[in-house]
């Protein structure tokens, strides 16, 4: 059929900004030396240890026919190289727990000319499946704050948000005065509460 779920488990953490950083991906919590398969037919773009993916880890990189690509990071062990031809379900590598991770699993991304989208916008982990035989992927499905689970126009109103990066001085009332919103309204948008203390660099939705 084309397809296999790379592994088959509830997503833990999903793709959302998370904290201070994106999280461009899914993570599905494994035991180190589980399995993990190709999700797709396609040439393993890339395969790298831990000294040049970062925090990726062990990374595995497939770029399939249709221009999509799948990340398969924080692996154990890679069983494929840069340049091999692999098919649905043949075993790329073993799950882990290298590079920036806080304990076994597979963090899995979707992207698209080089930009994710949440994975499981086209995959149902848990289930193991395609959530369908056509997926249209549209513009805004690339913003962090679009995902699965909206509906288009929630997902579409996501990816127009308005983030500000927290600098030294700023306040919320500040902030809100701004830009023409509320703190109520900040701290609806971004989980918080009115005394929450801001830190350098952190980013809040402020519209």
């Amino acid at each position: 059929n084309g397809f296999c779920v790379p592994y088959q488990q509830k997503v833990g953490s999903g793709f959302k900004f998370r904290r201070t950083r994106e999280h461009k991906g899914v993570d599905l919590s494994l035991k180190t030396g589980d399995t993990i398969r190709a999700a797709f037919d396609g040439m393993v773009r890339l395969s790298e240890g831990t000294r040049r993916t970062g925090g990726y880890g062990n990374l595995v990189v497939i770029r399939h026919p249709n221009g999509l690509e799948t990340y398969y990071a924080h692996l154990s062990k890679r069983i494929v190289d840069s340049g091999e031809v692999v098919k649905a379900g043949e075993v790329i590598g073993l799950g882990g727990n290298t590079g920036r991770s806080n304990g076994p699993h597979l963090h899995f991304e979707t992207r698209y000319k080089g930009h994710p989208f949440d994975p499981q916008r086209i995959i149902d982990f848990e289930k193991g499946v395609l959530r369908d035989s056509l997926f249209t992927l549209k513009k805004h499905y690339f913003s962090i704050y679009s995902h699965y689970g909206q509906t288009d126009e929630e997902s579409l109103a996501a990816s127009q948000r308005i983030i500000h990066t927290i600098k030294s001085g700023d306040t919320l009332g500040a902030l809100a005065i701004r830009y023409g919103t509320t703190v109520r309204r900040i701290c609806q948008l971004n989980g918080i509460s009115a005394n929450k203390i801001l830190r350098i660099g952190q980013r809040l939705i402020v519209r």
